[in-house]
């Protein structure tokens, strides 16, 4: 048992024995409707059901019903209901009950009924039974008979006949034999043959398996009859139900044409179906429905291969003229139908052609083409012939029923179907959005419920007289739609007296009505009046008809008799003499006027009136004049005294009339312009202004003055190459002009623009990345390097509030340094790792009271880079400590080493020379020599062992970097150097030495150094020249000292700063090749540089750098 809505037929509530019975959960069920309980083809039963349930009482018993559980099995069920009301809603109550064992035993019965029917016609059954030992078959006659065969031509075995079975029934017939022989069924099987001429014939086959006393199968017999006639009926009947319940359910013609041509497609296991329709005009066809076996169904849709054609051309063309069933296996013919295939033809193709008919008129054409599983399509000749004239029938009744239906829905009027009780049958969607409501809403209820109350008695005597008497009607009725707002309708109806209904159609005239009533508030308001005269060939008839305001305006009661020319004694000076030319002109020549005109009144007051003249011409002659008549005085007062205010006020001002004709010109336009006011009224201001010609300007006057709405711009105009703020309001059918120069506020604009470009293209190249946000943290900013740091597109973040975002980031760093500059409105910087990117971050925010700009750059590398620096510098500082203790015992090391040398080399030299002394007369020459040698070669060990100290100390000094001149320097050189310097002849200069920062000992000792190497290293015979120049870099000095002297080889450019390398043998020069590494290790010491560039025999140049304001380093 469940209950469910009426109007939807969704399940409300539901029973725990249908939910065991059908298998769905609870909820399932209260989610679905009573249709998905059936199968679709018991859809429309269900609905026939339903009909007219409305005016049923008590039980309400439905029949049985084919339903569906959820595991796919189908049931028969016995439905009783009634009507309810469930949770406001009207509703069924049903009980069903599982019927299907009952059903099963009546068909059963029905079977038996029919065998016995069968026995009963024993003359037209033949007899046919197989031998199961010898496997031999034996036909009757009328077996042979039915067949198309011949006992003496066909040779009869199993075999034999089982060829003779339709291709498409063999897999049915394999499983009734196999059920039959298997004794689960006895045989009862309709199936198709084929005859020997390819037709197809069906035949009803029962039988029955003979068994021994020990249950093995002995022999096959059974019955045969010719069943065509029967099943042809049957086919071609259910196929037609199905097509008639088609175009019966379903709304649009297409869809309906779409899924017949899937039913014929089915019928016969056709290749493709398709129908086409003739155009309105009959001169074409166009496809309008195509199925095929292996592509998608086409409705309406234009398809690569001819979807429209004339008439009389290609197959359905030919068919559509000659009225007649084709069947043409013509390959010319039906390539072209075959064309949407995607697989390649196994068989030879074959197309029916079928001219679908209605009164003799064509309606249409049905394709039907073969495949491999239809041979022989004309087994199903019989269907098209039949088709001809039904299906013809039924795409002419639904054809005919959607025009009207399209007619009737496309109409913007009203039109409804009404009783002669005035209850709405039927009405259209215009209809249902004039009042407002549904269809359902309104059909069944009376039209009163929807008349305003007050036209209630109209519209009863309205219907009263159409029941009764005319035909037809009008009337004029207001109606209240669901907003509760007036409408007011002009019906036009027609009754129809068989039927007892009447075809009415509303026109919405609110607006009309509106307008009328609006137009005489208006003339009163305005206070304009009408006159009219009728005109034959003595000019004059009758009197002029004044209207009620026209006789208000001259002060006159309804007894003043109005004539044409009898009006001018109202009319004061030169106005008299207009008006008269003007009537003149208009009931001569018909040439119309509008004039603004002086008159006096009747009760002697002066007033401006407006008085325009019309004219109504038959052939070229005018037979009535009529025009308006406004009392235009205290317009006219007031329009000069605005003419005096606008020629007074700052801006600039002019008017033009619908013609485009200077009306008023004030000051200030003659001096924007240059123009005078004077020679500008009346002239045309495109003529007048030719440079505006064809401009912005113009379009927008003129669609101001079409608009009715008045517009604000600015504009350029070319004339003065100025630019203008303009208004520019329509007025009395042409146009007010208010306006004024704004090229200083268009320049400073254009200044601004390029100072806000500069700033986006600066926030846009700057290697950092930027955004903003507002106050309420909106991004309102975000340059492209936020893009690639954040890898979010400037698009996706504008307008999104930053937190939503980054919703990682709230709580964290980031999170509360930016509210403590918004809260301090203090700038806050700060470094921060954004673990979701894995990147480090050095941020500087600057609040503001609009929000927050936000500038940071990746510093990922130089933080990494700062850590392995830390790493790096700790473990250098632990290598420094560990080489400052090693050089420190080296240190010590040596000097022991060379105090311990130096005593052994003392006691070698003093030995030698008390041996030399003691000895000397005993002492050959050349032992004087050896000893010689001897104490050279201990003092020459002597030296080198200091120069070693010397070495070892070198570089290490523990006094701060001072201020050194230079110039200093090089004079204590000389005076401590002057014996050599004299000796050697040698000469020592340097212009414009500076004073610099540094370590003064290490210094003075590499220029010494460098100086001695030069006096001494001269070439023979030549005194030596020695330059010191000093050269300022960017961040150092370079000091070079340069010689004259013998030179060296470019080979020995790195040698000579190596220990105890030297160039010259002790015959050159002495020394101990120590010199120069110890210049190389001091110059080293502070940071610097040491270099040499020399050519051999021209002499040599030593550079070296000292870096300014260094510390110790």
């Amino acid at each position: 048992m469940w209950v469910y809505e009426l109007d939807t037929f969704g399940i409300l509530e539901v029973n725990q024995a249908a939910v065991s019975h059908y298998g769905y959960a609870r909820e399932e069920f209260l989610s679905m409707s009573i249709v998905a309980l059936r199968p679709t083809k018991e859809v429309p039963k269900l609905i026939q059901a339903h009909k007219d349930i409305e005016s049923i009482e008590g039980n309400i018993h439905f029949g049985v019903f084919t339903h569906q559980k959820k595991d796919g099995s189908l049931i028969k069920v016995d439905i009783n209901g009634h009507k309810v009301t469930f949770r406001d809603k009207s509703c069924v109550m049903v009980i069903c009950q599982d019927v299907t064992q009952r059903e099963e035993e009546l068909l059963r019965l029905q079977l038996s009924e029919q065998k016995l029917a069968a026995a009963s016609e024993i003359a037209d059954i033949g007899y046919w039974r197989l031998e199961m030992d010898a496997n031999t078959l034996t036909w009757s006659d009328k077996v042979y008979e039915i067949w198309g065969r011949k006992r003496e031509d066909f040779l009869l075995d199993f075999n034999a006949f089982y060829a003779t079975i339709h291709p498409q029934d063999l897999a049915r017939f394999d499983r009734e034999q196999e059920e039959t022989f298997g004794g689960r069924k006895e045989l009862n099987f309709p199936h198709r043959i084929l005859l020997p001429d390819g037709q197809v014939r069906w035949v009803s086959e029962v039988g029955r398996l003979n068994r021994d006393a020990s249950g093995r199968p002995i022999s096959f017999e059974g019955i045969v009859r010719d069943i065509t006639a029967e099943m042809s009926e049957q086919i071609q009947k259910d196929l037609f139900t199905k097509i008639s319940e088609v175009f019966s359910t379903t709304d649009d013609l297409n869809p309906a044409l779409s899924e017949t041509c899937r039913m014929i497609l089915d019928l016969g296991g056709f290749g493709f179906t398709e129908i086409w329709l003739p155009s309105i005009r009959g001169d074409k066809l166009r496809r309008v429905a195509r199925v095929d076996a292996f592509s998608k169904p086409i409705t309406g849709e234009a398809s690569p291969v001819d979807p429209t054609l004339d008439v009389g051309s290609g197959l359905p063309g030919k068919i559509w003229l000659d009225r007649t069933i084709i069947y043409t296996e013509d390959a010319s013919e039906t390539a072209s139908c075959f064309s949407h295939f995607e697989k390649p033809l196994t068989h030879k193709p074959a197309v029916f052609g079928v001219p679908l008919m209605y009164h003799e008129q064509c309606t249409a054409v049905l394709l039907v083409g073969n495949s491999d599983a239809t041979p022989n399509m004309r087994e199903y000749e019989f269907v098209f012939n039949a088709m001809q004239l039904f299906l013809g029938s039924e795409i002419f009744r639904k054809r005919m029923e959607n025009d009207r239906l399209h007619m009737f829905e496309s109409l913007p009027d009203l039109v409804a179907i009404l009783d002669y009780q005035g209850n709405f049958i039927t009405i259209n969607s215009a209809g249902c959005n004039m009042l407002g409501y549904s269809e359902s809403e309104i059909v069944g209820k009376p039209l009163a419920g929807f008349v305003y109350a007050g036209d209630i008695p109209r519209m009863t005597a309205a219907l009263t007289t159409a029941s009764k008497e005319s035909e037809s009607f009008k009337c004029q009725l207001r109606v209240i739609n669901r907003q509760g707002q007036v409408v007011w309708l002009s019906w036009h109806c027609n009754r129809y007296p068989q039927e007892e209904i009447i075809y009415g159609s509303a026109k919405d005239i609110t607006a009309e009505i509106k307008l009328a009533r609006l137009s005489e508030e208006i003339a009163d308001i305005a206070q304009i009046g009408s006159w009219e005269l009728e005109l034959t060939g003595q000019r004059e008839v009758g009197n002029v008809y004044w209207s009620p305001m026209v006789r208000r305006i001259l002060e006159v009661d309804e007894d003043y008799s109005a004539s044409l020319t009898g009006g001018f004694e109202f009319y004061v000076g030169e106005s008299k003499d207009r008006i008269r030319q003007a009537i003149d002109r208009l009931v001569s020549e018909g040439i119309e006027f509008d004039e603004e005109l002086l008159i006096k009144t009747n009760a002697g007051r002066e007033k401006w009136i407006r008085c325009i003249g019309r004219c109504e011409e038959v052939d070229g002659r005018p037979v009535k004049v009529f025009g308006s008549f406004q009392d235009i005085h205290t317009m006219k007062s007031t329009r000069n005294q605005l003419e005096e205010i606008l020629g007074s006020i700052s801006d600039a001002f002019y008017a033009v009339d619908e013609n485009w004709n200077f009306t008023f010109f004030n000051k200030e336009s003659e001096n924007l312009l240059g123009r005078k006011s004077e020679d500008l009224i009346g002239k045309n201001i495109w003529e007048e202004f030719a440079p505006a010609k064809g401009t912005e300007i113009e379009t927008i006057y003129k669609r101001v003055v079409a608009s009715g709405k008045s517009e604000r711009f600015e504009y350029f105009y070319p004339g003065t190459r100025s630019w203008y703020e303009v208004a520019a309001y329509p007025s009395g059918g042409g146009l007010s002009s208010y306006y004024r120069n704004i090229d200083s506020r268009i320049e400073n604009e254009r200044i601004l623009m390029e100072a806000f470009e500069e700033k986006i293209q600066i926030l846009e190249s700057i290697g950092d990345a930027f955004f903003a946000v507002d106050n309420q943290w909106k991004v309102t900013y975000w340059n492209a390097q936020a893009e690639k740091f954040l890898f979010r597109n400037r698009s996706e973040m504008l307008g999104s509030n930053l937190w939503e975002k980054y919703p990682e980031a709230i709580d964290g760093t980031f999170y509360q340094k930016y509210h403590l500059a918004k809260q301090t409105m203090e700038v806050q910087y700060f470094e921060e790792y954004f673990e979701p990117l894995g990147r480090w971050f050095e941020v500087t925010a600057y609040p503001s009271k609009k929000g927050l700009s936000v500038y940071f750059k990746d510093v990922t590398l130089r933080k990494e880079g700062d850590i392995r620096l830390k790493e790096a510098n700790e473990t250098l500082l632990k290598y420094a400590r560990d080489l400052e203790i090693s050089n420190e015992q080296l240190e010590q090391f040596a000097f022991i080493t060379s105090h311990d040398l130096q005593e052994p080399l003392r006691m070698i030299t003093s030995f030698l020379n008390q041996l030399q002394r003691k000895y000397r007369d005993q002492l050959d020459a050349k032992a004087h020599q050896y000893i010689d040698f001897a104490v050279d070669g201990a003092i020459r060990m002597k030296q080198i062992i200091l120069d070693v100290l010397e070495y070892s100390r070198a570089g290490k000094f523990e006094e701060e970097p001072e201020r050194i001149s230079l110039e200093g320097l090089l004079e204590e050189y000389k005076a401590l150097r002057r014996k050599l310097l004299e000796d050697r002849r040698a000469v020592v200069t340097g212009a414009n030495l500076p004073t610099i920062f540094g370590f003064k000992a290490p210094l003075t000792q590499t220029l010494h150094c460098l100086i001695d190497n030069a006096v001494k290293y001269g070439k023979k015979d030549v005194p030596p020249q020695v330059e010191i120049f000093v050269e300022e870099k960017s961040d150092c000095w370079q000091i070079s000292v340069r010689d004259n002297g013998i030179g060296i080889e470019e080979k020995y450019f790195e040698k000579i700063f190596v220990i105890f390398q030297q160039l010259h043998s002790r015959g050159v020069e002495d020394g101990t090749g120590i010199g120069l590494p110890i210049v190389k290790k001091q110059v080293e010491s502070w940071g610097g540089k040491i270099w040499v560039e020399s050519e051999p025999g021209v002499g040599s140049t030593f550079f070296f750098t000292v870096g300014k304001r260094k510390t110790r380093q």
